[in-house]
């Protein structure tokens, strides 16, 4: 299976946290990500998997675009933790 990782650089004085994205193709996408946005994209998850919408969700960061997460594709949702 091939794998590939996209990570976001966290923004300088706030506290966010790891969240990974993986992809059922193999791909896993990490973001860092404020406790609002990250029930935000928890939020639009949950309401695809109930009801098939939305189906793109897009991330930001203080108003820019960090990345588009296609819903369908995703298969995992989980705070990443390092093991420093």
């Amino acid at each position: 299976m091939n794998s590939k990782t996209t990570v976001n650089k966290p923004s300088q004085n706030v506290k966010k946290q790891t969240i990974l994205i993986a992809r059922h193709s193999g791909e896993s996408l990490y973001f860092f990500l404020t406790a609002e946005e990250e029930r935000s994209l928890l939020e639009a998850f949950s309401c695809y998997l109930r009801t098939g919408k939305p189906v793109m969700y897009e991330l930001h960061d203080n108003g820019d675009l960090l990345g588009i997460v296609d819903l369908r594709q995703v298969a995992v949702i989980a705070r990443y933790q390092s093991s420093k």
